[in-house]
């Protein structure tokens, strides 16, 4: 079984207060297309994953998804995405995804933990 196929959102956590590219980085952002083809699937799937497994959002009428969510996701690290989801921008594992993908790290949503 693929290890992402059980990573969802958080437990208990409504959508609405998920933290997904919240504050919007155009640096951390992909376009579906793109993320597609990284992950070696279609744009049809990665749109599902963008609402379903909340690895993106619309902004300004497109869908777009997080790099560091998507990096999560494809390592099945289901840890590093709660606390992505939560807004949790500096705990060692979300940190440890922007600076392996060259993200700086924008302020953070919430308290981390």
């Amino acid at each position: 079984m693929n290890a992402t196929a059980n990573i969802d959102r958080p437990s208990g956590q409504k959508k609405d207060n998920l933290f997904i590219l919240r504050p919007w980085s155009i640096e951390e952002a992909i376009d579906v297309k793109g993320a597609a083809a990284q992950a070696g699937v279609s744009p049809l799937t990665m749109r599902d994953w963008a609402s379903k497994k909340n690895i993106g959002r619309v902004v300004a009428g497109r869908v777009w998804i997080s790099r560091v969510a998507l990096a999560a996701y494809l390592d099945g690290d289901a840890e590093a995405l709660s606390e992505y989801q939560r807004g949790c921008r500096s705990t060692p594992r979300v940190a440890a995804y922007f600076r392996r993908l060259g993200i700086p790290i924008v302020e953070q949503i919430k308290a981390d933990g």
